[in-house]
């Protein structure tokens, strides 16, 4: 359970180390890091909470019911438009 923890943390603190902010346009473009390790280990930071992904769908039929044309399947369906061909209204 230890090792898990451990583990966990050295992963988490690499990741936050490698996260960078672009600063400066043009030719003048850097990237900087975002958290520097003294942050990082300053008891009182406290890494933002990540994004909540979205809930998947359990639907087992999903894929069928969306290959059949059924709405509400849960499947987002996408149609190819050529470059240069204008969408009809």
């Amino acid at each position: 359970m230890l090792d898990n923890a451990v583990t966990w943390f050295g992963v988490t603190i690499e990741n936050a180390l490698q996260e960078r902010v672009k600063t400066g346009m043009g030719r003048d473009v850097e990237y900087k890091p975002r958290y520097s390790l003294a942050r990082l280990l300053d008891e009182d930071f406290r890494l933002p909470r990540p994004l909540q992904e979205a809930e998947p769908n359990n639907n087992p039929w999903a894929p069928f019911l969306s290959w059949i044309g059924k709405n509400g399947s849960g499947v987002r369906m996408y149609k190819y438009q050529a470059p240069g061909e204008e969408k009809m209204q």
